[in-house]
């Protein structure tokens, strides 16, 4: 018996190598360029027949070729307990040879809840297995089987991974016979995507798509199949159907939403009565209503029962002090109809380097993955996420502005976007006074006003005690100043004005170039967030600057005694893409004011303009790294 398992065991090992050794010898050559790693096989077989019910069967197989490539040695496969069962995992490692060098065993295997660190409990469960191979190339092959009561949304193929990975064969199969809707996204735009059936597709030869800086977000540029059952079971307890958004929207609002009520709305009232003027206006009202939930309850991630698309009851959420973003943003409605201020609840996808939007002619839940609330007033509308215990009252910020939203009501859900933040409203301002020491040191104070995005920059300040904020300042903030102490720093955030301020006064020791009789003081005592663009002769992808901003520097600088300031002459440069300039002005014999202001436009650009675009940045660059002169008299 022992012969036998181990001419088995050889048998598999030879027809593997052979196997592994015949696949790498077809790659063709082009598959290497620009890669980290390589599909060199993914399958997945969605087998979907009654309503309520889909198996996945699912396959890969990549080569890992450097260092860039290590995501794929770890294998994460998420789930929910109760309502999907995971089975038959096999996981695998081969050196570039093809030479079995890991056979995971079952226990190696991991399994634990896919909390995110302020998870109380959650059904939400992930398989986890990592490998720390660095002898590339290593392959690493995985496959599982998924048994799914939720078929809400089915899986989706996207068979390039990201960038800098190429793909020698992926593959998609669902095999139904209920009615399914598919979305294709960009499919067209790839001539290795091949459709071999209604709902089967094949990707064959892909070359990576090389990462490069400024690219535009995946969901744009990726191919991607999106499928939805009109009929389907969520969690095996609420049953729907939807083919457009309101009926999304109407299943959602009564499965999850309505008769969802505060216990004792009068005594709930009657607590914030306590802080609220009734006499004042409905906007101020809600802004201390939003500060109430700021300053009373905190963000978990709720899992069990009322997990998934099901949140916490108002009541509950009221006793425990707890919730989700569901929760909370239910619970604030609530408070908000206590003083009947209308609002809604708005499922959106959060993150901020990927701004995804929900899609106009495709009714889906994807890509919502967060929910937030406005609070429409007949001047405007409120947006808030309550979830953040320091965002000031009407800022939803980089985590959810600029995209398309799905805003859920009974018989009138609809598609709203999410505020952007333009180039008037992302402003920095410095406002500072060197004074120069005779050894090279300067003695800097600075005052820097925020507004719009850029005061997320200042965010993690906010409450920290002095020696931390200091900490951080050297730490994160002002990392390239040689900062040996502090006289002075504070953080303060101005409603009014809804902007921030960080007031600094510290010694730069040794800042200053200094030779004989003359100071060189470099233009880094403040940054204009000028991005920086690498040499790229051969640009693949648009450019797409997400957002716009504007950074302005104001400097005095002054010397202990009369000096010369060396003259320098003002410049300015201007184009589609943002705008430079740097103006000098001599107030007395012991003041020179520096003036620098840089903005970045917004929009996206044809890879044939790159040179372009880096040769205005290089030229504003280049003027930044240039030195005020100042000779001793």
């Amino acid at each position: 018996m022992a012969f036998h398992s181990k001419l088995a065991s050889f048998v598999f090992c030879f027809l593997c190598f052979c196997f592994y050794s015949n696949s790498y010898a077809q790659i063709p050559d082009q598959l290497f360029e620009n890669c980290d790693a390589i599909v060199i096989e993914q399958s997945i077989d969605v087998l979907h027949s009654t309503k309520g019910k889909f198996n996945l069967t699912y396959f890969q197989s990549v080569q890992i070729l450097s260092a860039g490539g290590n995501d794929f040695q770890e294998i994460i496969i998420p789930y929910k307990e109760g309502t999907q069962k995971i089975s038959k995992i096999n996981i695998r490692v081969y050196d570039g040879d093809g030479k079995l060098i890991k056979d995971v065993k079952q226990r190696e295997i991991e399994d634990y809840s896919s909390t995110d660190g302020y998870s109380m409990v959650s059904d939400h469960r992930v398989k986890h297995w990592k490998s720390d191979e660095s002898n590339y190339p290593i392959i690493v092959e995985y496959s599982y089987e998924m048994e799914s009561n939720t078929t809400l949304l089915l899986p989706f193929w996207d068979p390039i991974p990201g960038y800098n990975v190429s793909v020698v064969q992926s593959s998609y199969k669902l095999m139904t016979n209920r009615e399914v809707r598919s979305q294709e996204l960009n499919l067209d735009q790839f001539e290795s995507i091949n459709k071999t059936g209604e709902f089967s597709y094949e990707m064959r030869h892909q070359p990576a798509i090389k990462a490069e800086p400024f690219s535009p977000m995946s969901m744009s540029t990726l191919p991607m199949v999106i499928l939805h059952p009109n009929e389907f079971s969520f969690e095996q307890q609420y049953g729907g159907s939807f083919t457009d958004y309101k009926e999304l929207g109407n299943w959602m609002y009564d499965r999850f939403l309505d008769k969802k009520e505060l216990k004792d709305p009068e005594g709930v009232k009657s607590q914030l009565d306590s802080f609220i003027d009734q006499t004042n206006s409905k906007r101020e009202i809600a802004k201390k209503i939003y500060q109430y939930v700021q300053n009373n309850t905190r963000y978990v991630s709720i899992g069990l029962d009322e997990g998934g698309l099901n949140p916490l009851s108002p009541a509950k959420v009221h006793n425990v002090k707890y919730g989700d973003c569901k929760a909370l943003s239910l619970y604030t409605m609530k408070l908000l109809e206590l003083y009947q201020i209308p609002s809604n609840y708005v499922v959106v996808s959060a993150g901020q380097d990927q701004p995804r939007s929900f899609m106009n002619d495709f009714a889906s839940t994807y890509p919502g993955n967060h929910i937030i609330v406005n609070i429409p007033f007949q001047e405007d509308t409120v947006w808030v996420d309550c979830t953040s215990n320091h965002s000031p009252f009407n800022f939803l910020g980089s985590f959810t502005d600029d995209r398309v939203a799905l805003e859920i009501n009974r018989d009138n859900t609809r598609l709203v976007r999410t505020p952007s933040y333009g180039l008037d409203a992302n402003r920095s301002s410095d406002e500072l006074t060197l004074l120069l020491e005779e050894n090279g040191d300067l003695q800097m104070m600075l005052q820097q006003h925020n507004t719009g995005l850029e005061i997320e920059r200042h965010f993690r300040m906010k409450d920290m005690p002095p020696t931390d904020l200091q900490k951080h300042l050297i730490e994160k903030y002002l990392e390239q100043l040689p900062i040996s102490d502090f006289d002075h720093a504070a953080y303060k955030y101005d409603e009014s004005k809804a902007g921030s301020t960080l007031e600094v006064d510290c010694h730069l020791r040794q800042f200053c170039e200094v030779a004989n009789e003359y100071y060189f003081i470099p233009l880094t005592y403040s940054d204009l967030q000028i991005p920086y663009l690498p040499k790229n002769k051969d640009r693949q992808n648009a450019i797409d600057f997400l957002r716009a901003y504007n950074s302005k520097s104001k400097a005095l600088l002054k010397t202990k005694s009369a000096a010369q300031f060396a003259e320098q002459p003002d410049f300015e440069l201007s184009s589609e893409y943002g705008n430079y300039s740097i103006q000098t002005r001599q107030i007395d014999d012991q003041t020179l004011e520096v003036t620098r202001s840089f903005s970045l436009h917004k929009g996206q650009y044809k890879p044939q303009e790159y040179e372009k675009i880096k040769d205005f940045l290089d030229r504003c660059l280049k003027t930044e790294r240039s030195s005020i002169t100042i000779k001793k008299l």
